[in-house]
């Protein structure tokens, strides 16, 4: 299960990194902000990062991930998933296009709460163990 949870991650992820990485202008645009050289920079930024973390669950999707070894990770991609989800749910409901953060809120939350699931909801030494 962790296997393909982490693979999926990656893959979200890495969309959201490649989008930002290199479509700025185009993001800031549809977004409905303003291209600004300094919002270009930070959403190019934000590209690198979230490519770094695909690149991270990507390499990780065959360890066991849960357990004592495994836990920094899932709570990495708990906190990336989780707050990333209430900051675009936030966005969506202020004002911001519906259409696009409405979805990628409810696909944040839903890997936050598998995430969640794997850190905190198994209890035992299957913990360590992918099911």
């Amino acid at each position: 299960m962790s296997g393909k949870l982490l693979s999926l991650a990656a893959l979200v992820l890495a969309v959201c990194g490649v989008t930002f990485n290199f479509l700025p202008q185009e993001t800031a645009a549809r977004l409905g902000i303003e291209a600004s050289a300094a919002t270009v920079a930070m959403l190019e930024l934000l590209g690198v990062a979230l490519l770094a973390f695909a690149v991270v669950d990507w390499m990780s999707r065959g360890a066991p991930v849960g357990g004592i070894y495994g836990r920094p990770l899932a709570l990495g991609n708990l906190l990336l998933f989780g707050a990333g989800g209430l900051s675009l749910a936030r966005g969506a409901t202020a004002g911001g296009p519906v259409e696009l953060l409405g979805p990628a809120a409810a696909v944040f939350l839903a890997l936050a709460a598998a995430f969640a699931w794997l850190t905190f909801g198994r209890k035992g030494p299957a913990n360590d163990r992918d099911r």
